[in-house]
């Protein structure tokens, strides 16, 4: 009986297990779908912005501190697809709050989340039109 017992819980443990590996696999082709999704998103949208000729740009170099300078600059960057000039990082984390490495420059994204552009350093910046993504293009390249 005992024997019969410990065969079962081998069984649903098992069991148990293998479902386990299964939710894993599916949850990193979820992650990899989601990076695909987001990464055609992101070109997508840096090529409608590249078709706009007007812009709400403002030249504010001089109003961001060092410290916002250095907090924008060491932030996860990810290149846009082939072809294309800039990088692209996430404004919102899952839960669709702004994300902590973005704390402290809340304001600066503010005022980007109400279109306008920046241009600060080396860098043009803008939020995207769904407002999910962070992009900066080098000036040279944006100001053609």
């Amino acid at each position: 009986m005992e024997m019969a017992k410990n065969t079962s819980q081998n069984t649903a443990g098992d069991e148990e297990r293998e479902i386990d590996s299964k939710i894993e696999e599916l949850d990193l082709m979820l992650d990899y779908l989601q990076r695909r999704k987001e990464d055609l998103l992101s070109a997508k949208l840096n090529s409608a912005e590249s078709r706009k000729h007007q812009s709400k740009e403002v030249r504010s170099s001089g109003r961001l501190s060092v410290a916002q300078q250095e907090r924008l600059d060491a932030l996860p960057w990810k290149d846009f697809g082939a072809g294309k000039v800039g990088q692209w990082t996430f404004v919102n984390d899952r839960s669709g709050s702004l994300t902590k490495e973005l704390e402290p420059v809340r304001d600066v994204i503010d005022k980007l989340r109400q279109g306008e552009a920046l241009s600060a350093g080396r860098y043009r910046y803008r939020v995207s039109e769904n407002g999910k993504f962070l992009n900066r293009t080098p000036v040279e390249q944006a100001n053609r």
